[in-house]
């Protein structure tokens, strides 16, 4: 984030230039379709250090789309009919230059924009602000990291809300060790010169195997989609959601292929439910990062966070794995309980059955690293609250606030998202003791089988009583479950039945 800032001084020419340049952009910009207020913002964004993104499509409309609503028994609003619009972008900087995209020629030149989204999106469609999504013609690397040979790319997005929480989200990606986290950039977007605040300039999830997702050509990125049912094509799952393809794009794909992601899909699927297997099909310690990430930062929407998944190829050795985590409008919420995807989807079946194999890593993760995480983000939040950095995004935030809404400063949220992983910290100190109290000794619970026969007058009592974890007698057991035997002695202990 902060390479774009590296910059060298504005020379002192440019500085004292400045009082004259600026009164003629405000009158020429007024004078060509800017309105007085715009070019105010104008004003006041070029004063500060964040770079300034100026799109404007053809003939200056805007895009445009269509809300739809979801079928029965489906969530969240969708969007449709969002049109790509031809669009020119120059970036600047302290006004300087640092990027021109050229007027839009295809494959040569330009860029197309077009809004991106769901619900985000579909709230207050008329006039509010939109997250979009931009497709250079020429790859370019627009966080310009010096290393356009590795960075550049066609597909970037505009992210419009939650900011600060997605900045502290992506430290607890990278914290945890996900394979790849997305790099953002806080900007001003200014669109057919209409100030439509800060936003998060981000790379987007998509194959690039030098800078983001690493699949071979032959692997597949695939995406367990709330909004499946707004989707050219869904492949079919056993909960409630399906997955959608993101990698290769569905026109590029032949039938095999599908029928292979199909199979696949429905294999790990299966395994999911079936104990002692996992670790044949998935790479257990991404998915055990990626929950961990969510249980760290408290995610409250079990719906909106988005969960990637990869398979590098189509090889028994590639295991599907978790690539990162996405979209943390809904964090920073929980207060006493796991994130609510700890309890949703595969998750639930995992530590339900329970799946030893995940609960272990699971464990395992937390003793070796999760409260170290704790303390290095409260660290790395404290660093940037004192970086020059925050007094800059201080004063971006109150541009946008006057634009759309009362925005607190910044430094304010990031010190509030602080206090919470503060206060998170002892909370899943207790929870996971929960967790180990009742799985930890699973391997070594009195009897591994348990066989059950109807009592009869002549028979001797046994010598101990069955009962599932919420107290109910049980004659029978079935493999996978956990069940509580309780000894005439007066013991008690709980067994899983293999």
């Amino acid at each position: 984030m902060g390479d774009l800032l590296k910059r060298t001084h504005i020379s002192a020419i440019s500085i004292a230039l400045r009082g004259i340049i600026c009164p003629l952009l405000l009158c020429s910009a007024t004078l060509f379709g800017m309105s007085a207020q715009d070019s105010l913002y104008k004003q006041r964004c070029e004063a500060l250090d964040l770079p300034i993104l100026y799109i404007v499509t053809q003939d200056s409309v805007m895009p445009t789309y269509t809300v739809i609503e979801p079928p029965p028994g489906c969530d969240g609003l969708g969007i449709t009919d969002n049109e790509k619009l031809p669009a020119r972008m120059v970036i600047v900087l302290a006004n300087d230059t640092i990027y021109d995209s050229g007027e839009y020629k295809k494959d040569t030149s330009g860029l197309t924009i077009k809004v991106r989204g769901n619900t985000t999106a579909a709230a207050d469609s008329v006039t509010g602000k939109k997250p979009y999504k931009l497709k250079l013609q020429q790859k370019k690397d627009l966080l310009f990291r010096d290393n356009e040979s590795v960075y550049a790319d066609k597909d970037w997005v505009l992210l419009r809300i939650g900011i600060c929480m997605t900045m502290v989200g992506n430290m607890a990606n990278r914290a945890m060790g996900m394979d790849w986290t997305p790099e953002q950039q806080p900007v001003f977007v200014f669109l057919n010169d209409d100030f439509r605040g800060v936003y998060l300039l981000s790379e987007n999830i998509k194959r690039n195997t030098k800078c983001r997702v690493n699949i071979s050509k032959t692997g597949y990125l695939f995406e367990f989609d709330a909004y499946w049912w707004n989707s050219e094509y869904f492949l079919e799952s056993q909960y409630r959601y399906n997955y959608t393809l993101k990698y290769p794009d569905l026109k590029d794909t032949v039938p095999e292929q599908i029928e292979y992601l199909t199979n696949h899909i429905q294999t790990v699927e299966a395994y999911y439910n079936t104990p002692d297997v996992l670790d044949s099909v998935i790479d257990i310690p991404s998915y055990a990062r990626w929950l961990w990430v969510h249980d760290i930062i408290g995610s409250k929407d079990g719906c909106g966070s988005n969960m990637f998944l990869i398979k590098n190829d189509e090889t028994t050795d590639s295991k599907q794995a978790m690539i990162c985590t996405w979209d943390f409008d809904g964090s920073f919420a929980q207060k006493a309980q796991w994130s609510s995807v700890h309890n949703r989807w595969w998750f639930k079946d995992f530590f339900d059955l329970p799946q030893r194999q995940f609960v272990k890593e699971y464990i395992r993760m937390y003793d070796a690293m999760v409260p170290e995480v704790f303390d290095s983000l409260v660290n790395e939040i404290d660093t940037l609250i004192a970086a020059p950095l925050m007094v800059t995004l201080d004063s971006a935030f109150v541009l946008e606030s006057r634009r759309w809404k009362n925005e607190k400063p910044a430094h304010t949220q990031f010190q509030k998202l602080a206090d919470y992983l503060t206060a998170r910290k002892p909370v899943i100190d207790s929870l996971i003791n929960e967790i180990k109290d009742d799985y930890v000794d699973v391997e070594t619970s009195l009897p591994q089988e348990v066989h059950f026969a109807p009592r009869k007058e002549c028979q001797a009592p046994q010598e101990y009583s069955a009962y599932d974890i919420l107290g109910r007698p049980v004659s029978q057991a079935r493999r996978g479950e956990i069940i509580i035997i309780r000894g005439n002695d007066g013991s008690v202990k709980k067994t899983y039945v293999k």
